[in-house]
């Protein structure tokens, strides 16, 4: 009690930090979070989880329905109050939560989450033209959505994550399509050819990023090639995406 009213009084500017594209990380202060059973993170990790580019509050009934489906409503709504409770008194701020009597949220200005980063991010190197904002955003992708973290007796939870993990992997690829023909078009063959290779570890059956390799394979020497090193730094150097206001007025 005394070290959560500790957090809680040096808590005023800091911020939670939520990462979810991966193993999902709670972390405050730099620190790892700790967040007891499995509900009360699960319910932190829906209500992280942004619509479009933005977090937006959840309904009870629906939170309900994804953490207990098959309790009655009543019930259900008993046990949400527990949970919320519970995550409450783990959240180092008061501030976190939102709660009302219909809606359950998470306040934006009192959190990071890499997902929201991410989905920021896009759009705004997409209009710059910026390739190392791009490369670095895909960073934040470290693995599926929510890697390793289950509710095997919240069937709807589980229905939820799943097509969570599917649209985001399909945002990733796509964002390392679009690396690609950046990299390409500026005559960056070996940042060309790692994101190619970074995608189709993700999906091996890609068949575009197959024929796109293979032609860049044939552009780019072969001696070259064997030199790509995918811990690389993507990111590196000062190039921009074709089509963008600043593409011709920057060196390859």
């Amino acid at each position: 009690m005394d070290e959560i009213q500790a957090r809680r009084e040096g808590a005023s500017n800091e911020r939670l930090h939520i990462a979810l594209l991966g193993p999902p990380s709670v972390l405050w202060a730099g620190r790892p979070l700790p967040i007891p059973r499995r509900q009360a993170p699960a319910l932190l990790y829906r209500l992280a989880t942004p619509a479009g580019a933005s977090l937006q509050p959840v309904s009870r009934d629906q939170l309900c329905f994804l953490l207990w489906p098959d309790l009655p409503q009543a019930a259900a709504r008993r046990n949400l109050s527990v949970v919320v409770a519970q995550l409450r008194h783990a959240l180092p701020r008061d501030d976190v939560l939102v709660v009302t009597g219909h809606t359950i949220g998470l306040h934006e200005e009192a959190i990071v989450t890499d997902m929201a980063t991410f989905a920021a991010l896009v759009p705004h190197a997409l209009r710059t033209g910026s390739l190392p904002d791009l490369a670095a955003t895909v960073r934040l992708y470290r693995s599926p959505f929510l890697d390793g973290f289950a509710l095997p007796d919240a069937p709807e939870f589980e229905a939820w994550a799943d097509g969570e993990r599917q649209a985001w992997e399909r945002r990733y690829l796509d964002t390392l399509a679009t690396l690609v023909a950046g990299y390409q078009a500026e005559g960056a063959y070996s940042e060309a050819i790692a994101v190619a290779q970074q995608a189709l570890t993700t999906d091996p059956l890609a068949e575009e990023q197959h024929r796109t390799l293979i032609a860049l394979y044939i552009i780019w020497p072969s001696s070259h090639c064997a030199e790509v090193n995918l811990r690389r730094p993507l990111w590196a150097s000062p190039r921009v995406l074709p089509g963008s206001p600043r593409h011709g007025s920057s060196g390859a």
